[in-house]
């Protein structure tokens, strides 16, 4: 159940993160105004998308050991 909530947290982390960055692609205008940036500009999100992927993903595997190593101690 723990590695689920993890997962779910980081899942709505993740949205929250990929919505914040479309308004801002929105109020800046690379959807409309200058849509000739936009191909270059989106790109520059993989580095935190990537980021808290990775985040997400080590979180979960210690909380896996953390929750083996107390499940084989007693």
């Amino acid at each position: 159940m723990e590695k689920i909530k993890i997962e779910l947290k980081w899942a709505i982390y993740f949205s929250l993160m990929v919505l914040a960055w479309m308004s801002l692609e929105k109020m800046v205008g690379l959807h409309d105004k200058h849509i000739d940036y936009h191909l270059y500009l989106t790109n520059l999100f993989a580095i935190p998308a990537i980021a808290a992927l990775v985040m997400g993903i080590l979180t979960t595997a210690i909380a896996m050991i953390f929750l083996r190593s107390k499940t084989n101690k007693g």
